[in-house]
């Protein structure tokens, strides 16, 4: 399956390829980035990591999707990672930014063209989003909620969980998505 080109008015969103193994390591190497996920990885780690999902990807039905996040505005410069990992009927989604560009509006934006992408062409009844019950979680509310997530019980004490349905329509969504 090919996976779509995505757009919003600030974003392109494309599949991660070969040539974002300096995109993956910057971020799965910087300590900023990482405070909220887990330990910083090291160069030959990130690169190990990086062989791995570019081996998981592709085929006709793949159980991972991974979009780079670009600015539009800046000539396509590469931000961040988005990650869809399929699991039976649904999918879980997480989003690393470059550090300049937290607190930016961007995950917003990109989930709203991608999570009704997701939902309407790849086969899912939901999206699922967890991670730590802390400081962060509470924030990731912030995100997650206006946009049709809600929250669940998360499998283990300690952890936070939201989830999207595909019934809960595009009506708690900013936009529709578009693709190029």
């Amino acid at each position: 399956m090919n996976m779509a080109l995505l757009t919003t008015p600030r974003l392109h969103l494309r599949p991660l390829d070969a040539g974002d193994r300096a995109l993956h390591r910057s971020l799965y190497t910087d300590p900023v980035v990482m405070r909220e996920i887990a330990s910083p990885l090291t160069a030959s780690a990130s690169d190990r990591a990086f062989d791995a999902v570019l081996a998981r990807v592709g085929g006709d039905a793949p159980r991972y999707h991974y979009w780079v996040v670009e600015i539009r505005a800046a000539g396509g410069e590469a931000i961040g990672i988005i990650a869809l990992h399929r699991h039976d009927d649904g999918a879980e989604i997480g989003v690393m930014l470059d550090a300049r560009h937290h607190r930016s509006g961007i995950a917003r934006e990109a989930f709203e063209v991608l999570v009704p992408y997701a939902l309407d062409n790849l086969d899912l009844s939901f999206i699922d989003a967890e991670r730590a019950d802390d400081g962060h979680a509470r924030a990731i509310d912030g995100l997650l909620l206006p946009l049709g997530f809600r929250a669940q019980a998360a499998p283990t004490s300690g952890r936070r969980r939201w989830r999207r349905d595909r019934t809960a329509g595009r009506a708690a969504v900013g936009s529709s998505p578009r693709e190029d």
